[in-house]
């Protein structure tokens, strides 16, 4: 309906109606419908159709649009609150000892009071009795109250301020501070104090430890690892394990400069250079260019998938020709840059894909796909698919995520033997994976699916629940097609400065998205692990034994517990922070394992979290905050908005401007 009406005259002419939800704070959730008179159908329109206030329109000079909030029913209004209030435990401290200086100055007030009163009585009556007796309790007790002023320190609270407001201007303006001409802001002055008694730190991984600035290294097709070179992270673990030392930032900075090693040159294994991609495995498009060879299906099929799949918009400038791409994640941008790279260059965005597929030694090809549906990626998910129509006449649908999300829904034939092993040799280089799939559909079984599907995106109520079940509908007995590995190398200085901060008696606890794996080896290259450490693996079903055992293994000595680090997944915390209703005995339940694992992580060096969903990170964060006995004061610092409630639930949040949006800034102190 909105593609059609592209010029005045077809606005002008449009007849119809829109229907969508009341005015909300979600900016990332909408639902709706247009509903035109010359269409029999409703047109479902979803948070990609709409633009917010305070939102700027690119890649066109002018819309037409229609207005469906305006003032405080724009969703920027509706989220305009401030964020919570945070004091800091010296103001608390300084607090309670004003009310007690108050309520001694009180005390003072009303003694004095009354034995004023008693002496004016006495006096009148021994040497003044011809004057009348006249009651002054009232005045006298606020006479005194101004005399005793003095001991209320007014003057301590204007100086604290004045203290606090200068340290904000030295944060803002300090030089060490400062990134790439980006100062550090101080959104509150009244928790500098509190930086000085820091005893938690949580941190998300991606983003915060790492650059966030992802690169295709790695991929397996076909039981076959394509891809050479080892990554900065790898480095480090094997040099960990050789010196039987934690990797030093020396270390790490010698393997960025030595590259992926002595391996093939880039230009012979990628059709167009890029050599901001250091993919250096000429086997897989020499494979992908010949037809006899075993895995060149296989490859075709995969390269197309990351061409296809995605919400990635190609953007071609009118003068260079050059393409740029916008995606919603570096991931899937990193994705799309490696399959141009390797022959298949995305050239048009959907809804109908144009695919410009170049072979080694081969004349260039348009492949078009036309997008059917989009099922689109979120934190409970954990993947994304497509449904196209292929330039045979096939439908496929595309679908790449986790591998624990995508490998249960594959058909159990499909099992790739070698897989698994490929995916943990890529975790212990410290590269993100994704396991790719796909299943053929023919046109009886689509279009059953899309009717449910559309009844689902035209749905006014619960419209995110019944899309996600027609998704799960959709993503079942699928085919693997292979898997990719993404390198995100750590930030400048990460190693050291958690190495100071150990040293320093703070605990360093890790909350990340990723696998097992990906995480513990970036834990001992960023030093937050190290070789001589014990790790306690928290991921079985019965929580209850592990922690009885865990405490009485560990609890015993600090000098052991200094030694030993605590490694838990999503799975496990659910035991821990059950999101359904529970019964009083299951409350009962859950609160004892919330003890018990406090206890022992309490007394561990280190903390990773793997797996773990923004609510649980929240969940981590108030457990320490709020259960343990010396009351800890906490720090969060994360870059994304899965690292919002995080950032809120702490005594102090950090937020880093970088690749994921500024949302965990603007929820930081």
């Amino acid at each position: 309906v909105i593609d059609e009406a592209k010029h005045k005259q077809s606005c002008v002419a449009f007849r119809g109606s829109v229907e969508y939800e009341q005015p909300n704070n979600r900016l990332y959730n909408f639902t709706g419908v247009v509903k035109a008179e010359a269409l029999a159908d409703a047109t479902p329109i979803g948070p990609t159709n709409i633009i917010l206030r305070g939102c700027s329109i690119r890649s066109c000079s002018y819309i037409f649009g229609v207005v469906l909030f305006a003032g405080r029913e724009s969703k920027l209004m509706q989220n305009a609150r401030a964020t919570p209030s945070k004091q800091s435990n010296v103001y608390k401290a300084v607090n309670r000892c004003i009310m007690l200086i108050f309520l001694t100055q009180f005390t003072l007030c009303v003694i004095s009071t009354v034995s004023f009163n008693a002496w004016v009585h006495h006096a009148l009556k021994l040497h003044s009795w011809y004057l009348p007796f006249i009651r002054v309790e009232v005045s006298a007790f606020f006479t005194f109250l101004i005399l005793y002023n003095n001991l209320v320190p007014i003057s301590l609270y204007v100086s604290l301020d004045m203290v606090k407001v200068a340290q904000a201007k030295n944060i803002s303006t300090d030089p060490e501070m400062c990134h790439e001409g980006f100062y550090a802001i101080a959104r509150t002055s009244d928790l500098n104090e509190d930086l000085g008694q820091i005893e938690y730190i949580f941190s998300d991984k991606t983003g915060t430890l790492t650059q966030n600035i992802m690169e295709f290294r790695k991929c397996s097709i076909g039981g076959v690892i394509y891809g050479y070179g080892s990554t900065e992270i790898a480095k480090a673990v094997a040099s960990l394990a050789k010196q039987n030392q934690p990797p030093t930032e020396s270390t790490i900075a010698s393997a960025v400069e030595n590259g992926p090693g002595p391996v093939a040159d880039l230009k012979d294994a990628q059709i167009f250079l890029d050599k901001t991609i250091h993919f250096d495995d000429p086997r897989l498009i020499a494979e992908a260019a010949t037809s006899s060879s075993v895995n060149g299906g296989r490859i075709r099929e995969f390269l197309t998938l990351l061409a296809v799949c995605h919400t990635v918009i190609p953007e071609t400038n009118a003068t260079t020709g050059v393409t740029t791409y916008r995606a919603s994640s570096p991931d899937e941008e990193a994705l799309v840059k490696a399959a141009r790279c390797l022959g298949y260059k995305l050239v048009t965005p959907a809804p109908f894909v144009e695919v410009e597929v170049t072979h080694q030694g081969a004349v260039p090809t348009i492949a078009g796909y036309a997008i059917l549906n989009v099922n689109e990626f979120n934190s409970t998910r954990k993947r994304m698919s497509v449904v196209v129509s292929a330039p045979n006449g096939r439908i496929v649908v595309y679908c790449k995520g986790a591998d624990n999300v995508i490998l249960p829904r594959c058909a159990p034939t499909a099992n790739d033997g070698d897989l698994d092993e490929h995916l943990k040799a890529f975790a212990s280089e410290g590269l993100r994976t994704l396991v790719l799939a796909k299943r053929d559909m023919t046109k009886a079984d689509y279009e059953a699916w899309n009717k449910v599907y559309q009844a689902a995106a035209t749905s006014l109520t619960n419209r995110a629940n019944l899309l996600d079940a027609a998704a799960e509908a959709l993503e079942v007995n699928m085919d693997i097609v292979g898997a990719t590995a993404i390198e995100d190398k750590l930030q400048v200085g990460v190693p050291n400065t958690i190495h100071s901060l150990a040293q320093a008696g703070i605990k360093i606890w890790v909350l990340t998205g990723d696998k097992e794996e990906t995480a513990v080896n970036i834990g001992h290259a960023c030093r937050l692990l190290n070789d001589g450490m014990q790790l306690l693996y928290v991921n079985r079903e019965d929580m209850t034994g592990l922690m009885e055992q865990s405490i009485q293994k560990h609890y015993k000595s600090r000098t052991v517990a200094e030694n030993i680090g605590i490694v838990c997944d999503g799975k496990s915390l659910v035991h821990f922070f059950p999101s359904k209703s529970l019964s009083a005995d299951e409350k009962v339940v859950a609160k004892e394992l919330r003890r018990k694992l406090l206890v022992v992580a309490s007394v561990c060096k280190a903390m990773v979290a793997c797996r773990v969903s923004p609510a649980q990170k929240a969940d981590i964060v108030n457990l320490v905050r709020y259960n343990s006995r010396n009351k800890p004061i906490t720090l969060a610092i994360g870059d994304g908005a899965n690292d919002v409630n995080m950032i809120q639930s702490a005594h102090v949040g950090i937020g880093i401007c970088g690749q994921e949006g500024v949302q965990a800034v603007n929820a930081s102190d």
